[in-house]
């Protein structure tokens, strides 16, 4: 019977950074310096994307404001805000998925030293 060791699964550890954040595996197994970056770089894109979304929509809020008497409709501006920047979006969304399988890909090279077990 095998033991499953919890403490440096590298299976534990591509869960963690693929499917929760990424730099958190890097983290579990002690790599804090490229965990920390990954997740760092991880939050940046996601904030970068929101704010540029947000900006998008706020402006196109204030312009529909300024020449539009009737009613707020919330869905049809975010419609038109995607419509306008979906491209920089996508753009946004593709780094994202970048770092994502960077962090995974990084966790699927083999490591050589005792913290670092092939569990």
């Amino acid at each position: 019977m095998t033991k499953f060791n919890l403490r440096h699964s590298r299976w534990l550890a591509l869960l963690l950074s693929g499917l929760i954040m990424p730099g958190l595996g890097q983290i579990y197994l002690k790599e804090k310096g490229k965990g920390y970056l990954l997740g760092g770089f991880t939050l940046l894109v996601i904030l970068g994307g929101f704010a540029r979304f947000m900006s998008v929509l706020f402006a196109l809020a204030n312009v529909k404001a300024k020449t539009q008497d009737y009613g707020f409709h919330p869905y049809r501006l975010v419609e038109e805000a995607w419509q306008l920047d979906h491209r920089i979006m996508i753009y946004f969304v593709i780094a994202l998925a970048g770092v994502w399988i960077l962090s995974v890909v990084d966790l699927l090279i083999p490591r050589k030293g005792p913290s670092h077990e092939n569990t």
